[in-house]
């Protein structure tokens, strides 16, 4: 448990810090160059996210729970694995890239992202980026293993400071989307470097070993489906609307997105790094308290992102005209909708009970739904209402899982007392606390 409370302090300075400073740098950004070269890079960064989990085979699960992950052989055979899937990756990347130029002369794409001539040149440029993330040492998956948030921290902040130092000057200096092009490369490439040199650990080195890759590999029939349809459930939305909208539209849908996506991924990283061990050593050590510990932890859930979610849903049109300038001002009630569809997002407490009691047939299902009711969401709301209809049909599909976790609950016996007792409260709270701060900011902005 002191080793829980240790890695979970050092956890949110890390969640708070990194968004805080990709906060910060968007504000920067955002006033010296302009939305299409956002929508520009966020296309070509959601093909490379998306091939990374494509082709996750569980490298970082392997490590996190083999009892062998320590020994020499195991850790190079996982290095080299991952050296391998990266040049992959690079030269998927490289062939997109050629792809583009031929695509984007058709007459259909013209004046949408995907038509636009700088695109395929930003896709080549960014092929070089998993071939960096693919040489980072092993010894940040054994970091993790060992919950060495402060060490994680060092490195993931240290090369967030240097990307937004190199972006911003570059931004300045040029006003051009290739400032996001170099500045993500060089902040990748100084966390690589430094996690070779900073953290303790074996030595990487090539090698594979048949016993340590068909314990890695043994993994993937899982974790494979379960990424595949985790990104598509996430990534969607930009996807399809790259192809119907041209880039500066994507670019301020883009900006709504990072503004609520920072907020996500901390409930989403404490999550995974707290909450999930947790139910998990109660799975394992006392069954019966699971129900209550997962009421616990959903009444902690909501009464934090829940309350921030409702107060955004009312107040994010003033957010984003005090963060930014005219040109961003539709993005704000793009927030607003996101912001109340990030609510339906408390179902994720009940999803890790899929995986703490070992049923990941289940999480695939709950990705699946989600993806499903995005696709249908996005396409009807784009018909009917435009950009900003597809944002409220994104933000209504947060809530097709909570019918599945009530089922996983009835059929395993769990019925977590008083787990919603905190719902209408913290939506309460929330509204009141939006309103005041939509009449403090209309105030400030006269």
């Amino acid at each position: 448990m002191s080793r829980l409370r240790a890695a979970s302090g050092w956890m949110l300075f890390l969640q708070f810090g990194s968004q805080g400073l990709r906060f910060f740098s968007n504000l920067v950004l955002a006033r010296l160059l302009m939305p299409d070269a956002f929508g520009l890079v966020a296309t070509v960064n959601l093909v490379i996210i998306g091939l990374n989990l494509f082709s996750d085979i569980g490298l970082h699960n392997s490590v996190v729970v083999s009892a062998r992950a320590v020994e020499p052989a195991f850790a190079r055979t996982v290095w080299t694995l991952q050296v391998l899937r990266g040049l992959v990756l690079a030269g998927c990347c490289l062939a997109l890239g050629l792809l583009m130029l031929v695509v984007g002369r058709w007459d259909a794409l013209a004046g949408t992202t995907y038509g636009d001539p700088r695109l395929p040149a930003v896709f080549l440029a960014l092929s070089l980026m998993p071939v960096v993330t693919g040489l980072q040492s092993v010894r940040v998956l054994l970091a993790k293993r060992e919950l060495r948030t402060r060490d994680l921290a060092v490195l993931e902040l240290g090369g967030q400071g240097v990307a937004f130092i190199t972006t911003a000057t570059l931004a300045w200096l040029t006003h051009s989307h290739w400032a996001l092009v170099v500045g993500g490369l060089t902040g990748a490439l100084v966390q690589t470097l430094a996690g070779h040199w900073r953290l303790p650990g074996p030595r990487d080195g090539w090698q594979l070993e048949r016993e340590a890759m068909r314990e890695v590999l043994g993994h993937a029939k899982w974790l494979l489906p379960a990424s595949i349809l985790a990104f598509l459930a996430a990534n969607s939305d930009r996807l399809v609307l790259g192809g119907v909208v041209d880039a500066a539209t994507l670019g301020i849908y883009s900006m709504a997105f990072l503004l609520m996506n920072a907020f996500q991924q901390i409930a989403g990283n404490l999550c995974a790094g707290v909450v999930f061990p947790a139910l998990s050593a109660v799975q394992r050590e006392n069954p019966q308290a699971m129900g209550a510990t997962l009421a616990r932890f959903q009444r902690l859930y909501d009464l934090g992102f829940v309350t921030v979610g409702s107060a955004l849903a009312v107040c994010g049109s003033q957010v984003v005209g005090l963060l930014y300038d005219p040109r961003y001002a539709a993005a704000g009630p793009m927030l607003q909708l996101l912001a109340a569809g990030s609510i339906g997002l408390r179902s994720q407490i009940g999803e890790l009970a899929f995986q703490a009691l070992g049923q990941f047939k289940w999480s695939a299902a709950a990705r699946l739904v989600q993806w499903l009711s995005l696709l249908v969401g996005l396409g009807t709301g784009l018909a009917l209402g435009g950009v900003l209809g597809a944002t409220l049909g994104i933000a209504l599909s947060s809530y097709a899982v909570w019918p599945l976790v009530m089922a996983f609950n009835r059929r395993h016996g769990l019925r977590p007392p008083g787990a919603h007792r905190m719902l209408l409260p913290a939506l309460a709270a929330g509204g009141l606390l939006g309103l005041v701060v939509r009449q403090l900011l209309w105030w400030l902005q006269g």
